[in-house]
């Protein structure tokens, strides 16, 4: 069993989309037993699993077997909650927006991990024809946790799973799920 958990002390910054869009990838195309952790007050992505009725997809349950478990963390997350979640995630990944208060929080976020190696920045809602995409080298280098090669664009396929699942994804989407599904197996 492989525990993924997505932290960012910032609200906003994808985490419960790209739980459920990584759930739904693995559940559907790889075909693994996928639990979801919402530690989210309103719990979007335990909505979604609800939602979904996926088979293999269900909120995780202390003693089930799982091959995958992803920790969807809340915006504003306090130091003894990211320790926890830390403590019991094979990796941690920070979804990073392009934005200059988003990776303030990423770099907030990072400092407090007790263990950075075992972290990996995912770039989230990227635009490839911006400036901030261009600049996104500078801003790699602020945040001192290594990146993901692969990245999430902004996609309005990831926003219509959460509702429609597995037949909202585009093919592009697929294929950058894919790359992500690989990166962090």
């Amino acid at each position: 069993m492989r525990v993924i958990s997505f932290v960012n002390k910032k609200g906003g910054a994808g985490k419960s989309t790209s739980v459920c869009a990584l759930a739904l990838y693995w559940v559907e195309r790889a075909r693994k037993r996928v639990a979801v952790q919402d530690m989210e007050l309103d719990g979007g992505s335990s909505s979604f699993v609800e939602h979904i009725g996926h088979p293999n997809l269900a909120h995780y349950e202390d003693g089930d077997t799982y091959d995958y478990v992803l920790i969807d963390t809340q915006g504003g997350a306090s130091d003894a909650e990211l320790a926890e979640v830390e403590r019991s995630s094979d990796l941690v990944v920070i979804p990073l927006l392009l934005a200059p208060l988003d990776v303030a929080k990423a770099v907030e976020t990072a400092a407090k991990l007790h263990r950075p190696e075992r972290a990996r920045l995912l770039l989230n809602q990227t635009r490839a024809n911006t400036t901030a995409w261009r600049d996104r080298a500078r801003v790699l280098d602020a945040v001192p946790v290594a990146p993901l090669e692969s990245h999430l664009t902004r996609r309005t396929a990831y926003a219509n799973l959460l509702v429609d699942g597995w037949s909202a994804l585009s093919r592009e989407a697929l294929t950058e799920l894919e790359a992500l599904a690989w990166e962090v197996s």
